[in-house]
């Protein structure tokens, strides 16, 4: 699988299919064409900062627009916005 970009839709995308009810990891790896559930997690703690159980917690959308802007606005990752 390739690396997920930051503004890659397939971000938004297993973002928004994880916070389905009763939607596993397994079913939206496969269909994102990952090469396994763990490939999946790990592509979104990259690009998060967040490990899937922090995403689940907090909402995984949440956490996608978090990362993003603590990658594209300058201050934010030191909490500073």
């Amino acid at each position: 699988m390739a690396r997920l970009a930051v503004l890659d839709p397939e971000v938004g995308l297993a973002a928004r299919l994880l916070s389905e009810p009763g939607r596993r990891t397994e079913d939206v790896a496969f269909r994102l064409n990952c090469s396994s559930a763990a490939a999946l997690t790990r592509a979104l703690g990259r690009e998060t900062g967040f490990p899937l159980r922090e995403l689940h917690r907090r909402g995984t959308t949440v956490c996608v627009l978090d990362g993003v802007l603590k990658r594209e606005v300058p201050g934010r990752a030191r909490g500073r916005l």
